[in-house]
């Protein structure tokens, strides 16, 4: 089980979405990072799925690490459980579990990968 799974696992902030619920929208302010939990969450651009994020990801890192505002749309593929995360709390776990730092360097990178590759 990842570091991310252990630190929200009896987290009573996480968010459960039904299937086809939306996340957040493009061009919404993006005050935190949601880290999936289970499930799988659609990015969606002009209502086209551009991306599949699997259990163990993190969605809306971009906007909130550039203080922008999302890009795409994010809707629940399936039933999800999702972890908000602002960026005080972000920062602070970065500083106070490196390893958790490191897992979500690999799960960026791991979709990035995926991108890029489409494996």
């Amino acid at each position: 089980m990842s570091l991310i799974f252990r630190l929200f696992s009896d987290s009573d902030q996480s968010l459960h979405l039904t299937a086809n619920e939306v996340l957040y929208h493009a061009g919404q302010p993006a005050p935190q990072v949601y880290f999936v939990l289970k499930g799988r969450i659609a990015i969606r651009v002009n209502g086209q799925v551009v991306e599949s994020v699997p259990a163990g990801s993190i969605v809306g890192e971009v906007a909130m690490l550039d203080n922008g505002l999302h890009g795409a749309d994010a809707v629940a593929e399936t039933d999800s459980v999702v972890e908000p995360v602002s960026i005080e709390r972000f920062k602070f776990m970065v500083e106070e579990t490196p390893y958790f730092a490191m897992d979500v360097m690999k799960a960026m990178a791991e979709r990035m990968h995926q991108r890029l590759t489409g494996c």
